[in-house]
């Protein structure tokens, strides 16, 4: 069981978001094993943005495989991310409702990990329903008073995010040691 040494690059609104990025999408292609040789088996050890000066990629690499152990690696910003500069970050998209909603009264039981066991229009008829699963399975229910919505729109708004013109995500390399 060894190491391979890796390079790659990724984007991110932040260092540990770009880094989170890279092992969510090896994991999705490569799998879990510990010793797959990607970098979602890796730690982020330390931020060498400081020693990084646009040319010397080739060198802090060389430096970074001489002083890590398995499975470190480093990483370096070499495009800084640029904020969202709007006043309003968002935008909200309305559903009107035509006409009224209606909402109906219902009553739920309950299991014990809050998964529903029976539902009714009556609580006597719910309390029913509940005694009958108890007196089978042992397992207590809980009955709670809702309101449902009957007839109408469920959505009232959509608020989605406002990117501004000049915003773009950072630009990271991380590089070290991985288990192989």
């Amino acid at each position: 069981m060894g190491a391979v040494s890796v390079y790659v690059e990724g984007s991110g609104l932040s260092m540990n978001d770009a880094f989170e990025k890279l092992q969510r999408e090896a994991e999705r292609e490569h799998g879990t094993d510990s010793y797959n040789g990607e970098i979602n088996n890796a730690e982020l050890c330390g931020d060498w943005t400081h020693k990084y000066t646009g040319k010397n990629l080739d060198k802090l690499y060389d430096e970074a495989i001489d002083k890590l152990g398995k499975p470190d690696v480093i990483g370096i910003c070499i495009r800084k991310p640029k904020q969202n500069s709007n006043k309003t970050k968002s935008v909200v998209e309305r559903t009107p409702q035509k006409g009224a909603r209606k909402w109906v009264t219902k009553y739920v039981g309950t299991g014990w990990e809050g998964n529903p066991i029976c539902e009714a229009d009556t609580l006597t008829e719910c309390i029913k329903k509940a005694r009958s699963h108890t007196e089978k399975t042992q397992e207590s229910v809980i009955i709670d008073i809702i309101k449902r919505l009957d007839e109408g729109n469920y959505r009232c708004a959509k608020v989605t995010y406002k990117k501004s013109k000049t915003e773009q995500l950072g630009r990271y390399v991380f590089m070290g040691w991985v288990r192989d």
